[in-house]
């Protein structure tokens, strides 16, 4: 008899599926020979290494590395590369040359990558407005709302983390991203300053202003879509020393109130939580309102697992026959019930019972005129988990003699 089941070996999880852009010099992006890895080890093989990255005044390897020390080995990652001249703007602009490549890569891989993240190595030299962000990244985040809208149409639902470069506003003065309406989108300004300075001195002058971009992707793709990347029983972020902003703040120099504004304001960093070791992500903000039902990039990846198994289960009923009541013209109650139910058992199964919604139910309105229109009308409501973003405790003496 074999034993079985010691190795630890797990399966790919398909909602982590990750795709990484990187803008990078063409003499980088001539060397790379591969553009799916399942390891650091993958990447170096394949031409991103440590020594590129000095060569080409460029950072990859070490996104990707970042990507791979929270997403550990196994973990899918797709690059696309893209020349250091391309934008955000660029890149979310319809039918720009890097826009047509990142679509043509998206539709290529069938709807497979669930996250995709973008990080710059800018040709120009980069400067911040008042407010803390650069115009590039402000006049970008609703253009990628709009491919993240247009790619849920398709059938194709992605969530999209941008790189936050040289953020160096206070609090008070920094943008609100959350007006910028878009709840597909979420932005990293953090990144480890004892690291900066290395990449500095080996003579990465792009690196000053960077962002963690990778590290953010990778916890994304490990965790289970209903999860924050904030929740502190996930562990501190991989091998942070000393946290900071991307205009060079350090994180520990900022007052708590001035941090809380920065989260409030949809802006993804690490912080310290007194009593524990380590840096750990403020939340997962995205550039929507507080109000917004997608206001968070976990509350996002539900929604939108949720849509992929309704799309999955109803596409093997298109142009199906459909039985209607030979008296009303209305769909019967058998008819509706296995609607209902064959979507219902289906989002059970792969969410609920998995721990990542409490409940659904499906409704299949029966006075719909299938017979003139051709379309079947569902509403799917999913009961999601709810998130312990505040605690609140009141700690106070007691005297048994009182009582």
């Amino acid at each position: 008899m074999l034993g079985n089941g010691q190795l630890g070996r797990q399966v790919a999880n398909a909602d982590g599926v990750a795709l990484l852009v990187l803008c990078l010099p063409d003499t980088y992006i001539d060397q790379i020979t591969e553009r799916l890895f399942y390891s650091l080890r993958d990447a170096e093989v394949a031409g991103i290494t440590q020594d590129a990255d000095v060569d080409n005044n460029a950072l990859a390897w070490e996104h990707v590395k970042d990507f791979y020390a929270e997403a550990g080995d196994g973990a899918p990652l797709h690059v696309l590369l893209l020349e250091n001249a391309t934008t955000l703007v660029n890149l979310f602009t319809v039918s720009s040359d890097a826009n047509v490549a990142l679509q043509s890569f998206l539709q290529e891989k069938k709807g497979v990558v669930r996250l995709l993240a973008v990080a710059l190595n800018p040709v120009v030299a980069e400067a911040a407005l008042a407010s803390g962000v650069t115009a590039d990244l402000l006049a970008a985040v609703p253009l990628a709302q709009t491919f993240a809208a247009a790619e849920f149409i398709r059938f194709r639902p992605v969530d999209v983390v941008l790189e936050g470069r040289a953020f160096n506003a206070s609090a008070a003065a920094a943008y609100d991203l959350r007006t910028l309406n878009a709840n597909s989108v979420a932005v990293t300004i953090g990144r480890d300053a004892v690291r900066v300075a290395e990449l500095v001195d080996a003579g990465i002058t792009v690196a000053s202003k960077y962002a963690n971009v990778g590290t953010v992707l990778g916890r994304l793709s490990a965790i289970p879509v209903q999860r924050s990347i904030g929740r502190v029983r996930s562990g501190a972020i991989a091998g942070l020393r000393q946290a900071s902003l991307s205009g060079g703040a350090l994180v520990t120099s900022l007052l708590d109130t001035a941090l809380d504004v920065l989260t409030d304001k949809a802006y993804i960093f690490p912080l310290v939580h007194p009593g524990k070791d380590g840096f750990f992500f403020n939340d997962d903000p995205t550039c929507a309102p507080a109000t917004d039902d997608y206001a968070f990039i976990k509350d996002s990846r539900v929604i939108k697992k949720a849509a992929r198994i309704a799309r999955a289960i109803y596409l093997d009923e298109l142009l199906d026959d459909v039985s209607v009541d030979p008296t009303s013209g209305k769909l019967p109650a058998i008819e509706i019930a296995r609607f209902q139910n064959v979507l219902e058992n289906a989002i059970e199964t792969q969410m609920v019972v998995t721990g990542e919604a409490v409940a659904v139910s499906v409704f299949v309105d029966p006075n719909q005129n299938v017979t003139a229109t051709d379309k079947i009308k569902a509403v799917v409501r999913i009961t999601k988990k709810a998130t312990a973003r505040t605690i609140e405790a009141t700690v106070e003496f007691f005297n048994p003699f009182n009582s």
